[in-house]
């Protein structure tokens, strides 16, 4: 299997970037941009699957491997956020900010 391609961004980009991905336009001057590298990596995708893995979960995925979780991935993104709470982790993720 080969390595899994890691993209470093910011939490509030996500909403963009998964809109665009499925060719819905984002809200501009709204929401921040997209992820421009992921954006270059697809085109014409139908879904998207978003597993959401703290720093434990994601020392259990590189030392398990579990094939469930990893057997389609290919990118993982480190999402960098001043608030690294749950809460507010979800909003970001559904309202870009």
């Amino acid at each position: 299997m080969s390595e899994l391609q890691t993209l470093k961004c910011y939490l509030n980009q996500l909403p963009a970037t998964i809109l665009q991905l499925l060719d819905v336009s984002p809200p501009l001057g709204t929401i921040p941009e997209p992820v421009q590298q992921v954006l270059d990596l697809y085109q014409g995708i139908e879904r998207v699957s978003v597993n959401l893995i703290d720093n434990f979960g994601l020392f259990e995925i590189s030392f398990m491997k579990p094939q469930f979780m990893i057997s389609n991935s290919e990118v993982m993104l480190l999402l960098s956020t001043k608030n690294p709470y749950t809460l507010g982790v979800l909003h970001q993720l559904m309202y870009g900010g």
